[in-house]
């Protein structure tokens, strides 16, 4: 804390002046140290407010992209593609809205949205379902009640389904129980590897 020096011959009224001006420095200082204080505590708590959604809407995001994905695969597994490109429609554009990193998304799904025949909706199929799993594995986001990862070791790929039953879309009724579960969220393009099988049905 800093002190004024006057002469010895200084007048009170001089004396006391210069100690309000040393006192109005000390609290201009001690408001600032607090403004600043402040304002590094508020932009902290607007960062975790900002962060806190982000990581709360994500299930909620792959709900969107998950429900119409999973009826995708069930037409597939039963042979049919009538009614399927609504699906991939509803797909693209929730990813889209879902911005820059949900691009891997729309493009798989775009590409199913025209008329093809079933063996290339298929394929299609597998690139959309590894962009989806890959997205949901880079944000920790649960799949949902009842949803599996499953694998097909023909075509070395994986999809997504519901039930406790083998339902594979790349073969349909034909090896309807070719695949495996796996237990965890897999990196794709990897092959599973029996420490993550929970259930086998070779096809």
């Amino acid at each position: 804390m800093s002190r004024i020096y006057l002469p010895g011959n200084a007048s009170k009224a001089r004396l006391r002046e210069a100690e309000r001006a040393r006192r109005n420095r000390a609290e201009i200082v001690r408001d600032s140290t607090c403004s600043s204080e402040k304002q590094t505590v508020a932009a902290r708590t607007a960062a975790a407010d900002r962060s806190a959604p982000a990581v709360a809407a994500s299930a909620a995001d792959l709900s969107a992209l998950r429900d119409p994905y999973v009826r995708i695969q069930q037409a597939l597994n039963l042979g049919m593609v009538d009614g399927v490109r609504e699906r991939p429609r509803e797909i693209a554009a929730q990813a889209k809205a879902l911005g820059p990193d949900a691009e891997a998304i729309r493009l798989a799904a775009t590409a199913i949205d025209r008329p093809l025949a079933i063996a290339a909706v298929r394929s299609a199929f597998g690139t959309l379902g590894d962009a989806l799993i890959a997205y949901a594995k880079e944000r920790h986001a649960p799949l949902g009640a009842g949803v599996k990862v499953a694998y097909c070791p023909m075509v070395r790929t994986y999809w997504l389904q519901r039930g406790e039953t083998i339902q594979n879309p790349y073969y349909g009724q034909q090896m309807s129980d070719c695949g495996r579960f796996v237990a965890d969220l897999p990196s794709v393009g990897q092959p599973a590897t029996s420490g993550t099988t929970t259930r086998s049905q070779q096809g």
